[in-house]
């Protein structure tokens, strides 16, 4: 999918492996990193990403890829949630 091809541009030009380690070759791409990630516990990077589409099947084709584990699971909204957040009949907090 799209979105996920452009979430690995994001890793590789930041220098970010799929386990979260920086292995960039670069200054300028420490100086940037936290425009796409934030930096967790161990020095590992995440994804600043919230991830919405109607079909769960995009979502999990994130979740399945090579990078999926680095997401917070509420970092996907998909499906039911984004029609009740529309017509505002949700008790979730975004």
């Amino acid at each position: 999918s799209i979105n996920f091809l452009h979430l690995q541009t994001f890793f590789e030009e930041h220098g970010i492996n799929a386990t979260g380690i920086y292995e960039g070759d670069s200054n300028i791409q420490l100086e940037r990193v936290n425009v796409y990630f934030n930096e967790a516990h161990g020095g590992k990077y995440v994804p600043r990403a919230l991830l919405v589409d109607l079909e769960p099947g995009t979502m999990d084709s994130v979740r399945g890829s090579r990078i999926g584990a680095l997401f917070r699971p509420d970092n996907f909204i998909h499906g039911e949630i984004i029609n009740n957040i529309k017509t505002g009949k949700t008790d979730k907090k975004l």
